[in-house]
């Protein structure tokens, strides 16, 4: 079945079964994105806060040594060398800030006092090419942030150098940012485990109708009622899909019904025929008039059967190449089908029409009126008119002949329903069903209604569609 090809083409075939799959990957790789994102901009901030508080304490002890009387000796500080010993600027020992590196460069670059390595930045300061410059610098295995900046007064001329060690805040980031890292990689685990279980319930109804259109694909078998309907899209798409089901069941049945009454409705001109012409065969014999009565009885049942298989054909077809709803005047269109079927019929039809411009299809209401005039024309005495009235949408046809029981009425528009007081009247009981197809299909209806005047016959209409609002 071509329909349900299309059915597992929409909703991805084999594809659907990943989708829970798919799901959980994309919820786990965005979870771990967000949470990679948030904590790399977070250890960027304290990295970058941890440099500037580091910075402020590098620059508050050269004020604080700048600030202090004398020259920059060895004297000034330890034996060692490598610890600040005098601030006489500052009130007590507690406001000295924590800065364990101090070392001094004469104005050719050559280091005074202190430890801390040299390098062509720190030079450059000395030698007055520049006026201060930050490092990293490495001193026995140790990560040290430096401060160099330019002394020039009557005491001494060079650079000032101060430095703390960092060894440990640097440490700390590397392994706040490895366990970011983790921390991203377990929460994308862990959401992906999440969506995994919600997806599975969630898209339940996805799989179920991609299953149960597999199943229709494979075995052109149709399932039954899928469970889930509900109010969201995913309870629609059940919905949507169950109706579709019933749609195609009803279209089986209808088949299954149109070929076994086709079968049983061919079979009679059929063994007519055969009859008649097995007849005339065995009996070489026969009499001339006997013999033109049957061939006249054969050519009858060969247009009462092309007639039936024509309009078989018909019916069977529509739908199969649907034409394309247009803006027709349906008056006009109307004018037109009854003057052809004057023309062919040799009848006398009375037309009522309206202006308006309605959306239909104008083949199909076309045929679906001749119908109607072919089914007046049988039933109504050859002396009495045909009425014709359209409205809007409407197209109703009116009959001079002996009515329709009320009994029968809900039947008339079956395939090959023929009332019991209509059995005589030749025809293929199909008429009508085209005509109730061809209304369906353009969203009308059809009805029966007795005569307004109370008059014999019978009023048989359609509608066949909405009609703008001018």
């Amino acid at each position: 079945m071509n329909m349900s090809n299309q059915i597992t083409s929409m909703l991805g075939g084999a594809n659907s079964r990943n989708l829970r799959r798919r799901a959980a990957i994309s919820v786990g790789a965005v979870t771990s994105l967000v949470v990679l994102v948030f904590g790399v901009a977070s250890w960027m901030l304290v990295a970058s806060s941890l440099r500037s508080a580091t910075d402020n304490d590098l620059r508050s002890v050269v004020s604080a040594i700048q600030a202090t009387e004398g020259d920059f000796g060895a004297d000034r500080f330890r034996p060692d060398g490598e610890r600040l010993d005098d601030f006489n600027e500052l009130p007590d020992d507690g406001d000295r800030p924590p800065v364990p590196f101090v070392g001094f460069m004469d104005d050719a670059g050559e280091p005074v006092f202190g430890q801390l390595p040299t390098t062509e930045q720190a030079i450059e300061v000395a030698t007055g090419q520049r006026d201060e410059v930050f490092e990293d610098v490495e001193s026995d295995g140790r990560l040290i942030r430096t401060l160099t900046t330019r002394v020039d007064n009557d005491a001494a001329t060079g650079a000032l150098r101060v430095g703390v060690d960092v060894t440990n805040i640097v440490d700390g980031l590397r392994r706040a940012r490895t366990g970011t890292a983790l921390a991203g990689l377990v929460a994308g685990l862990t959401a992906a485990a999440i969506a995994w279980l919600l997806a599975g319930r969630l898209i339940a109804p996805v799989t179920a109708v991609a299953a149960a259109a597999d199943h229709l694909r494979r075995h052109q078998d149709l399932p039954d009622r899928l469970a889930g309907e509900g109010d969201d899209e995913l309870g629609q798409l059940v919905r949507s899909f169950n109706a579709l089901l019933d749609d195609l069941r009803g279209s089986r049945d209808q088949q299954r019904r149109l070929v076994a009454d086709a079968s049983h409705e061919l079979r009679t001109p059929l063994t007519s025929l055969r009859v008649k012409t097995e007849f005339i065969q065995s009996s070489p014999e026969l009499p001339t008039e006997e013999r033109q009565r049957l061939l006249d009885g054969a050519v009858a049942d060969l247009a009462a059967l092309g007639e039936l298989v024509s309009e078989l054909v018909e019916l069977a077809a529509e739908g199969a190449t649907p034409e394309r709803a247009l803006l027709v005047d349906l008056g006009e269109l109307v004018e037109t089908a009854v003057e052809q079927f004057r023309v062919t019929s040799g009848r006398t039809v009375d037309v009522s029409t309206t202006v308006g411009m309605v959306e239909t299809r104008p083949r199909q209401a076309t045929r679906a009126l001749t119908n109607l005039l072919v089914n007046a024309d049988k039933y109504s005495p050859q002396d009495q008119p045909i009425f014709v009235t359209q409205d809007g949408p409407r197209i109703a046809v009116r009959d001079r002949g002996p009515g329709i029981p009320t009994v029968e009425r809900d039947r008339i528009f079956d395939r090959f329903y023929r009332g019991r007081s209509h059995q005589s009247i030749e025809g293929s009981g199909l008429g009508l069903a085209i005509v109730e197809s061809m209304a369906t299909t353009n969203g009308g209806t059809t009805w029966v209604a007795d005569t307004p005047d109370g008059e014999p016959g019978v009023v048989v209409g359609f509608s066949v569609g909405p009609s703008p609002n001018q």
